[in-house]
């Protein structure tokens, strides 16, 4: 009964143990992350749900490459689209980050004029949809106080929430937001008179 117990303690310390040889934790990464990806294949053909792995590695010590897994060309084609960076810039940003050590890179603390920016955008592309000037955006109720009036909609809104961008969160949302509208994929559109009838 000791010797088992004994064998458990070392099996839990040998799966949590930091390794500490560059060639070990390059194979114990090679072996975790192939069992994940499998894992996330099978859930994928299983249920269709999208998936996206990004790792990279902590110490320049360490020899793994940087790795990327997705689950379908949807999710590889989603990054150009909205970011404007393909999957390998991104994991080359991603271990670049990782690897500097930078503490609070990703602070909510954005740059006013990115900012500035995106309302004026919006304000001005909501007038050229509206042929009228709009003295105001609105977000909550866009439909009551926009759609209604002037029979305007927005289309491929890329993120979770409509909301303004003085309140996203994050960095990469305002940078989705910006470059969304910046390639055309957001946009505002008169509706036709049928669509908005039916509206």
């Amino acid at each position: 009964a000791d010797l088992l117990k004994g064998l458990d303690e070392l099996r839990e310390m040998k799966s949590l143990s930091v390794q500490s040889v560059p060639i070990n934790s390059f194979h114990d990464v090679r072996a975790g992350m192939s069992k994940l990806f499998e894992e996330a294949r099978q859930q994928h053909a299983r249920t269709g749900y999208n998936l996206i792995v990004l790792g990279c590695k902590l110490s320049r010590d360490q020899l793994s490459p940087p790795m990327i897994f997705t689950t379908s060309q949807a999710v590889v084609d989603f990054f150009p689209m909205t970011l404007g960076v393909t999957m390998n810039d991104l994991v080359s940003s991603f271990e670049a980050y990782s690897l500097s050590g930078v503490p609070g890179a990703c602070s909510c603390d954005f740059s006013p004029r990115r900012d500035d920016t995106m309302v004026l955008t919006l304000e001005s592309r909501l007038s050229d949809a509206m042929e009228h000037t709009a003295r105001k955006m609105f977000y909550t109720g866009f439909g009551d106080h926009i759609t209604d009036k002037f029979g305007v909609v927005i289309e491929n809104w890329p993120l979770p929430c409509f909301a303004a961008p003085s309140t996203l969160r994050t960095r990469i949302e305002l940078t989705t937001l910006i470059n969304s509208w910046e390639t055309g994929i957001t946009r505002f559109r008169k509706l036709t008179r049928a669509e908005w009838d039916r509206w």
